[in-house]
């Protein structure tokens, strides 16, 4: 089983992660993403919330956080068992933390709340996990993620600050490190 290589993205068939290997990653991916849900239900629902994040939404928060956390326990459920292949968990996994990861900033106040920084692990992991094109692709969906929440909370006059620049820097930031950590794990 150890000279097993998965390829987890279509695009990039040179990229390969021993089975062994990956699967230990997704493993700790998935532990990060529990730990990450379980403070966000904490703070929300601790009253922790005003005072660590100015929060434009506290409805949307608490329901953002609790489905958070439930998708990471059953995530994690899925993947003990390995009921799907290697690259639908971690496409998967990838793929709700950008979406609830921006709704959840949204939440907070946009942008200039931080949550966006949790986005940028994502996307280091992203680079590890998946690799190839993938991380790119997975990147720049994120990205856009970011810059479309940025375009709603101004189109809607959510906020009182506009902060394109900072949802550019943010999305650049992205597909810096999901290319750095391609490069950085294809020559581990």
């Amino acid at each position: 089983m150890s000279d097993d290589v998965i390829r987890p993205c279509p695009f990039s068939k040179s990229y390969g992660i021993p089975a062994r290997q990956a699967w230990g990653l997704l493993k700790v991916f998935f532990l990060y993403r529990l730990i990450l849900a379980s403070l966000f239900v904490i703070v929300g629902f601790g009253h922790f919330g005003p005072a660590i994040f100015d929060l434009y939404n506290p409805a949307l928060y608490s329901t953002l956080s609790l489905t958070y956390l439930a998708l990471a326990i059953i995530s994690g459920m899925v993947i003990y068992l390995r009921l799907f292949d290697y690259a639908f968990h971690a496409q998967t996994q990838i793929f709700t933390d950008i979406i609830i990861i921006t709704l959840l900033m949204h939440a907070c106040g946009g942008v200039t709340s931080g949550i966006g920084v949790f986005l940028v692990i994502t996307t280091a992991a992203n680079g590890l996990l998946i690799g190839g094109r993938c991380a790119m692709l997975f990147a720049a969906l994120a990205a856009l993620a970011v810059l479309a929440e940025q375009l709603y909370t101004a189109q809607t006059h959510a906020f009182e600050s506009k902060a394109f620049s900072s949802a550019g820097m943010l999305g650049g930031s992205f597909l810096a490190i999901a290319l750095l950590s391609y490069i950085l794990a294809g020559r581990a």
